[in-house]
Formats: structure tokens, sequence, C-alpha cells
């Protein structure tokens, strides 16, 4: 159990879009403050949401659902491996998500709406671009908040976690060494940047363009080694 939650939170540190965000924060005023702001908003949601699915939901819906550990497994299987089939028949070059908001937001709709929308509008995007040009950590900590918002794959772990049979306590270790590792692509420049910040700006940009260069051939691959790792785990439980 120790070792899936510790390969999933590893994994979760190469998410684009995370490595985006993280290059946005490191981009505005006072760096140091925007990604302490970013881990704290991303370790919140996930720690928050986490707690209430294990101890909260749990016990009332969960639990009534009575999942076994090699149903999770087997299922989590399957669908990795059939995602990675999705994704090997549409192989070929893919764009981020942070590449599709800018375009996103340089579109024609996008500078009509700033330009001649209603003033409502017009306000909103001089906010938004007020908050994300200005120094305040409170965007940067909206952003790791965001990040951070409970994903299907997310749940998925926390029903592994709640079918471990494990006490509290060991449930609750869990939960928190994912966090923990799945934010150290935040944690490791913040204490890196105290140290060489130009050096750390330049290594994480990087590695952001390097994960967005891999092919879909590359994910589906990934998705089709745990899919088998977790099939294998599931069939072998039954």
């Amino acid at each position: 159990m120790w070792i899936t939650v510790l390969g999933l939170a590893l994994a979760v540190n190469f998410e684009p879009m995370r490595l985006g965000l993280i290059t946005v924060a490191l981009s505005r005023p006072k760096p140091v403050l925007q990604l302490l702001a970013f881990l704290t908003g991303s370790f919140v949601m996930s720690a928050t949401a986490g707690l209430i699915v294990l101890f909260v939901v749990r016990p009332g819906l969960v639990g009534a659902l009575q999942f076994d550990r090699a149903t999770v497994h087997l299922t989590l299987g399957v669908f990795a491996l059939a995602l990675s089939a999705v994704f090997a028949l549409r192989a070929g070059p893919r764009r981020t998500t942070v590449d599709a908001t800018i375009t996103t937001s340089s579109s024609p709709d996008a500078d009509f709406a700033k330009n001649h929308g209603p003033r409502a509008v017009r306000a909103v995007f001089s906010r938004a671009r007020g908050l994300a040009r200005g120094s305040s950590p409170w965007f940067s900590g909206a952003m790791g908040m965001g990040i951070a918002i409970p994903s299907i794959d997310y749940l998925a772990l926390l029903v592994l976690i709640a079918t471990t049979g494990g006490a509290p306590v060991t449930q609750a270790g869990l939960l928190f060494t994912f966090i923990t590792v799945a934010n150290a692509v935040v944690a490791i420049p913040l204490v890196s940047f105290l140290i060489a910040p130009e050096s750390t700006r330049i290594r994480l940009e990087a590695l952001r363009l390097w994960v967005a260069a891999r092919t879909r051939r590359d994910v589906a691959l990934v998705l089709a080694i745990a899919g088998v790792v977790l099939t294998v785990l599931g069939i072998s439980g039954l």
C-alpha cells in the first residue's frame, strides 16, 4: 500500500499544469513568498478534502459500499489500461493545459470581452490582471488550491486508503505521506530558490518544457505499466 501511495504521489509532481503554475509563481515578485503560498494552498485543499472523504463521508457512504482492496486495484488497473489505449490510438504531440489556457486567454473572444464587454466583465479582467501581476501571495495561494481540487484519481486513491482496514492513524499517515510527496516539486524549489534563485528558475522551466514535449505514446506507456501492475495486484488479491 505504501509503495502504491508513493508511486502515485511521485507521478503527481510531473503534471504539466502543476509545473506551469509553479513557473508562474516563480516569475512573480517575492517568489519565495509566492511558492510558500502555493504550497500552503495546495496542502490545505488536499488535506481538507482527504480528511473529509476518509473520516466524514466514508463511514456513512464509502464504507456502506463494502469495497475491498483487490476490487479497487483491479478497477484502477482496467481504467488505466483503457486510458492508455485511448492515448496510444491518438498518439502525437500533446498540448498542455497551460498552453491551452494561454491560447484561450489571448483569443479574440477574450480580447473582445476585455475591450467591449459589460463593465462588470471588464472589471473582473482588470482585477485578475492586477492580482496576477502584483506581489500579493493570495493569487499564488488560489493557484495552489485550484491545482489541488480533488480529481478522479485522487478520489480513487482515497477509496483505496479507506479499504486498507488500517487504524485511523495509519490512514491519516498514508494521506499525509501522499500529500507531502506530491508537493515535493514545490517544496524542493522553495528550498533551492533560497540558495540559488536564478538556476532554480531555469531548471524548473526546463523540466516543465521536457514534460510538455512528451508525446501521447509516452503517456500511454506509463499508464499501461501502472495498469498492468494494478491489475496484477487486483487479480492476486481476489
